[in-house]
């Protein structure tokens, strides 16, 4: 979705929950610069992310996992991993109406990362925490 974000309007992005497996590689370049042309000079971007390949080896490990869903039992399952597109699917069921959901996720980690960011933000710092890290980036 492309939601207006406008231009030079914001001293801070943050963006929490690992939402960059979500994006295709050649579609991160357009987010990048969607965030840097909402920024202000001076502005900070935050970003949370899980690094990608733990992700991909711990959920290839349990090959089905059932958890508690807001309304119902999800059974979680890992299917495979496609290392020419650094991506892999994982297939969701709500168990009591049998609905299944394919996902493709793809696997960013720490240096490819700065790498696609640093063309146009300078990178200030990373942060690990727990489960995920915190990069900070600051638009020159």
């Amino acid at each position: 979705m492309n939601y207006p974000l406008g231009e030079e309007v914001y001293d801070l992005a943050v963006c929490f929950g690992n939402p960059l497996t979500d994006f295709p590689h050649k579609r991160f370049p357009g987010f990048r610069e969607r965030v840097f042309s909402a920024l202000k000079p001076g502005g900070h971007f935050i970003l949370e992310y899980i690094d990608g390949l733990e992700r991909v080896s711990w959920l290839s490990e349990q090959k089905e996992v059932i958890e508690q869903g807001y309304d119902s039992q999800i059974m979680r399952r890992f299917k495979e991993y496609d290392p020419a597109n650094s991506a892999y699917k994982m297939e969701y069921c709500r168990l009591s109406t049998k609905e299944v959901y394919e996902v493709t996720e793809y696997v960013y980690v720490g240096p490819l990362i700065r790498l696609l960011m640093e063309v146009r933000f300078e990178f200030v710092q990373s942060k690990q925490l727990d489960h995920s890290f915190l990069d900070v980036y600051l638009k020159p």
